[in-house]
């Protein structure tokens, strides 16, 4: 199985397809379910910018495969969260039981640098951030004290520009909390800044880099897409003629940004 194939696309938990065939082949690093792992329904799939053969895929550890899901390798322990408080937005219904569930958390974001084929990034649905720098042997909790066991990290971006920087949208409904939550990173993770000035009560799904431009960021909420132009410190409004929808994507193609929603299909943005 060639992974560089262009007729092979990669997708769900996790099947390999081959549109010259239509062949559909389930290559889940657990095809038999044996409670060992936890996976979301969508599940990160993505390839590597740097080694294009090198394809991720997360539960609550993450799996790498370089033949194409042939085999696949596990590069983290469970990543997240083995304890939790539990938030006041569940009320009445706050049980002792909730605090000994079992563990629930995946890892919902995966961010490989640009610049370095070791550094990786992850971020959890519940409410952790971890980066390795040796390719999966070593992973360090760079989570800010900020964000708590109900918060989610929806999406972490590596910059394209240097190794030590990130971006993490962080999406905190589940706590009643509506404001909207972008942390950046120019060290590593070891410390955070929230770069959300100019932007209204709306909670951010996805944040993202511009791979040519440094300092041009796009940001999308639960109602439009936001822009800045000045690497987070002011962002402004770039709705223009959309519906209010949840952006849970963005992608940089050339000049055109494509924003894939909840709902209301993909939109594009020409240059």
């Amino acid at each position: 199985a060639d992974p560089l194939d262009p007729n092979i696309s990669y997708g769900g938990k996790i099947k390999r397809f081959d549109k010259r065939t239509g062949q559909v082949q389930n290559i889940s690093p657990e095809p038999v379910r044996t409670g060992k792992y936890r996976f979301l329904r969508t599940a990160p799939v993505l390839f590597s910018p740097i080694d294009p053969k090198t394809l991720y895929f997360a539960g609550n550890v993450l799996f790498k495969t370089n033949n194409g899901g042939i085999s696949w390798q596990v590069i983290s322990p469970d990543l997240t969260r083995e304890s939790w408080d539990i938030p006041e937005s569940v009320g009445i219904y706050t049980t002792e039981d909730m605090k000994k569930m079992p563990r629930r958390g995946v890892i919902y974001t995966v961010a490989p640098s640009f610049k370095d084929i070791n550094t990786i990034w992850a971020g959890t649905d519940d409410g952790f951030i971890h980066i390795t720098k040796d390719g999966g042997k070593t992973w360090k909790n760079v989570t800010p004290p900020v964000i708590n066991s109900w918060s989610k990290v929806s999406l972490m971006e590596a910059s394209h520009f240097d190794v030590n920087t990130a971006y993490a949208a962080v999406n905190r409904i589940r706590c009643s909390d509506m404001k909207p939550h972008i942390y950046k990173t120019t060290d590593g993770g070891i410390h955070w800044k929230e770069i959300v000035n100019g932007l209204p009560d709306d909670p951010i799904n996805v944040v993202r880099e511009d791979p040519k431009k440094k300092g041009l960021l796009f940001a999308g909420s639960e109602r439009a897409v936001y822009v800045s132009l000045d690497d987070g410190e002011n962002w402004q409004n770039l709705r223009l003629n959309m519906p209010a929808t949840s952006i849970r994507d963005l992608v940089i193609k050339e000049d055109d940004i494509v924003a894939g929603t909840h709902g209301r299909s993909f939109w594009i943005l020409d240059d």
